[in-house]
């Protein structure tokens, strides 16, 4: 009996030494694989000039540069964020970073600082937000918004919602794609809402 024992003891050790190896080299390697991926990331997005930090603990507070809490915003206010990014020194001033849970998906925030026109005024926009649902469904101080606005925010394609405070409007997105590039897409494509702007939010 004990030696019976012995032989299965022997046996399991021989079979399950090589496989718990196994699992320990494959975790191993997924993880060195995925800290190089998200090293790669930050080392391109830094390559373009662009300051990143890994996370933020309030999402919503570092995209729109602010210590106040905005009282509308798509998802809730103090959620955190990770991979924030700021533009550093370009014409165009803008953050972003993505917010993850795995009950409500994954969301690209980018936001954008409108700059002063040729003569001198500011954009100052009473705080609103607007839902991307076939329509458009506002919330908060709207009535500034004109059809060319409208139509803007109508023709991206993946846009989810927008928000209205100061002088910044932020975009969300589903995240996906290889991120560098989809900022700077982003960043291109959110420029043309300038135009857009009524003379009423110039002051």
């Amino acid at each position: 009996m004990n030696r019976d024992y012995i032989v299965y003891l022997i046996l399991a050790l021989l079979i399950g030494i090589p496989l718990i190896y196994t699992a320990i080299a494959l975790i191993s390697k997924k993880s060195a694989g995925t800290w190089d991926e998200n090293s790669r990331r930050k080392g391109a997005m830094r390559a373009e000039g662009w300051r990143v930090k890994d996370t933020v603990d309030n999402l919503a507070l570092f995209l729109l540069d602010t210590t106040t809490p905005p009282a509308h915003w798509p998802l809730p206010v103090g959620a955190p964020g990770v991979e924030a990014v700021s533009s550093g020194r370009h014409a165009m001033t803008w953050r972003a970073g993505t917010f993850v849970a795995p009950s409500v998906g994954s969301f690209l925030f980018f936001a954008l600082d409108i700059p002063q026109r040729s003569d001198g005024t500011e954009v100052e926009f009473a705080e609103a937000l607007v839902r991307v649902r076939g329509g458009l469904e506002w919330e908060g101080e709207s009535a500034w918004a004109n059809d060319a606005v409208a139509a803007f925010l109508l023709s991206w394609p993946g846009l989810r919602a927008a928000h209205m405070i100061g002088k910044t409007v932020t975009f969300m997105f589903d995240e996906g794609g290889e991120k560098v590039e989809r900022l700077k897409e982003v960043a291109a494509y959110a420029e043309g809402i300038v135009p857009s702007l009524p003379d009423e939010v110039w002051v």
